[in-house]
């Protein structure tokens, strides 16, 4: 391999590397990926993708226990996990190869192995240097453990080996009950584990508005999840193959598996960024400015190991801004003109939590913008007023709007309900451009439709709801 020489290096596949890779090619760069597993990262292989095809086959499941309110009848729904984890395991490997060919079909070498920065590059594995003008950094993130959590990956597992266990346990604790806890929990739950959530916040879903970890904490209630909230575990072991978990009480909870998801760190230890100058943070994550630069001028980092978004989109909006900043320094030209520098801007970038209810959010939350001294209203709809969302026979949840009151911009969205997740995606639109509510009610939105709610959400926040 010694011997190769392009304009750029990515080191990472994920969702960040791949894209950056993909769109340097685009803009006329001689690109090499180098990745030591699989391509997709973590979210297409070991997060985002498979826990998705899990909650698909879990929304199926439950839609046919409900099949006699909709006047169908079903003989008894039962879960065949067994080929729940064979359909993921196919999802993953057909996504997974698409990215392969995306790679080809844009003439992106791909070399596997580990690599390791230096100042001429990437040395990959020993095998070979790879000469670079630039490096982008995008080797991702990985789940956080903590001293007292004996973590074996059979009995205590993360959020990776969870994916991986053949037959279901008959109950589970989880460990944190921010979006992976509760998205798991969701999972298991419906598949008829008991799951007890132990969260060291006062609510699950601490990072969340309130109203949502509320509306949430109810839901879970009414489906059997037990929710511990406000405890902290002392200790996390395996005994006699159940996971045994301390609390600061005094008080043990027992399950047969028990799921780490107390967050991520970033994968920056062994990448030699000490050593050709690249400063990293307390938690280990690499520090850019807002073009993705690192301070070293020829290495670029983004995704997870930034610290900034830890979401696969964040990360692909990243890649692409790297990517068009190195074709930049590079002298590439678009059209007779030099290529603009690009930013990502982080005020509009959405969260999805594929929970049941699923939720989708946005922007600033109402104690976000106080925090900030930012005057802010609001404008509330909920799903049981929507026509669609009873037709539907999914009525749990709301849209709530954050609105400035100086200027009536639309700041941010909480939504907990059906189709959140598709649905904050107007939300972020209006926020990126800077409409205010009056032009967000403007757009007449199709009927009978769910997006009608956003509409009247934000006639709410005027105090002109129609349907409320």
């Amino acid at each position: 391999m010694d011997g190769i020489t392009c304009d750029l290096v990515v080191l990472g596949g994920g969702p960040g590397g791949y894209v950056a890779a993909i769109r340097a090619r685009q803009l006329g760069l001689s690109v090499t990926l180098v990745e030591s597993d699989s391509v997709g990262g973590t979210c297409l292989n070991r997060g985002c993708i498979p826990t998705k095809v899990l909650v698909g086959c879990t929304s199926i499941l439950a839609m046919a226990r409900r099949a006699r309110d909709y006047g169908v009848e079903i003989p008894e729904a039962k879960p065949d996990f067994k080929a729940m984890k064979g359909r993921k395991d196919r999802v993953v490997s057909r996504l997974r190869a698409g990215v392969e060919f995306l790679l080809k079909k844009n003439r992106v070498n791909l070399v596997r192995g580990r690599g390791r920065l230096v100042d001429s590059g990437v040395e990959v594995d020993g095998a070979g240097l790879i000469r670079a003008r630039r490096v982008i950094v995008a080797t991702g993130s990985r789940p956080q453990l903590f001293p007292g959590f004996a973590f074996d990956g059979r009995t205590i597992l993360t959020s990776e080996e969870i994916l991986e266990i053949e037959e279901l346990p008959g109950s589970l604790i989880i460990v944190g009950g921010g979006v992976i806890g509760c998205e798991f929990a969701c999972i298991f739950s419906e598949l008829g584990v008991k799951v007890t959530i132990v969260e060291l916040m006062p609510r699950i879903l601490p990072m969340e508005d309130a109203d949502i970890a509320a509306t949430l904490s109810a839901s879970f209630k009414k489906r059997g999840i037990s929710i511990r909230a406000g405890e902290k575990i002392t200790s996390l072991s395996a005994v006699h193959g159940k996971a045994v978990a301390l609390l600061e009480s005094g008080e043990t909870i027992e399950g047969d598996r028990a799921l780490i998801s107390v967050g991520r760190v970033p994968n920056s230890r062994g990448l030699g960024l000490e050593d050709i100058g690249v400063s990293t943070g307390k938690r280990g994550e690499i520090l850019v400015d807002d073009e993705m630069r690192t301070e070293v001028p020829h290495v670029y980092a983004i995704g997870d190991v930034t610290g900034k978004v830890l979401l696969a989109h964040a990360a692909s909006a990243q890649g692409l801004a790297a990517a068009q900043n190195v074709a930049g320094d590079l002298g590439i030209m678009s059209s007779g003109a030099s290529i603009s520098r690009r930013t990502v801007d982080y005020s509009a970038i959405p969260a999805a939590i594929f929970t049941s209810p699923e939720i989708g959010t946005v922007g600033l939350t109402v104690d976000a913008a106080r925090e900030a001294g930012i005057p802010v209203k609001t404008g509330k709809f909920p799903f049981a007023a929507s026509g669609k969302a009873v037709a539907m026979g999914e009525i749990e949840g709301f849209i709530k709007l954050v609105v400035r009151e100086d200027t009536g911009e639309v700041v941010g969205a909480q939504i907990i309900g059906p189709c959140a997740t598709e649905l904050v995606s107007q939300a972020a639109v209006a926020i990126r451009h800077g409409l205010t509510v009056s032009q967000f009610v403007e757009v007449v939105r199709p009927h009978p439709t769910l997006s009608e709610a956003l509409g009247e959400a934000g006639e709410a926040a005027e105090g002109m709801a129609i349907h409320i």
